[in-house]
C-alpha cells in the first residue's frame, strides 16, 4: 500500500500537477574571468561601467542580468577551472 502511494505521488510530481507553481530557474555558470569582467556586475557593485582593470563590455551577460537575478554575494566552496 505504501509503495503504491508514494508511487501515485512520485508520478503527480513529475508530471507537473502539484510542481506547477514551481519557478523556471536557469543557473548560468561562467569559467576562468573575474567577477568584475562582466559590466552588469561593475553596475551593481560600484555603479561604474569598468572594472580596476579597464572597461568591460558583456553584452550577452548583461542583458540576461537584466531578465533575471544578479548574485553580487555569492561564492564556491569548491572552484574548478578548465
Amino acid at each position: 500500500m505504501k509503495s503504491s502511494l508514494i508511487l501515485s505521488f512520485s508520478s503527480l510530481l513529475s508530471s507537473g500537477f502539484l510542481g506547477a507553481a514551481q519557478p523556471n530557474i536557469l543557473w548560468v555558470v561562467t569559467d576562468d574571468h573575474r567577477a568584475d569582467s562582466i559590466r552588469a556586475f561593475n553596475r551593481a557593485t560600484t555603479d561604474q561601467d569598468h572594472s580596476p582593470l579597464g572597461y568591460v563590455s558583456s553584452p550577452a551577460a548583461d542583458q540576461l542580468a537584466t531578465q533575471g537575478t544578479l548574485f553580487t554575494r555569492a561564492y564556491c566552496n569548491s572552484p574548478g577551472c578548465c
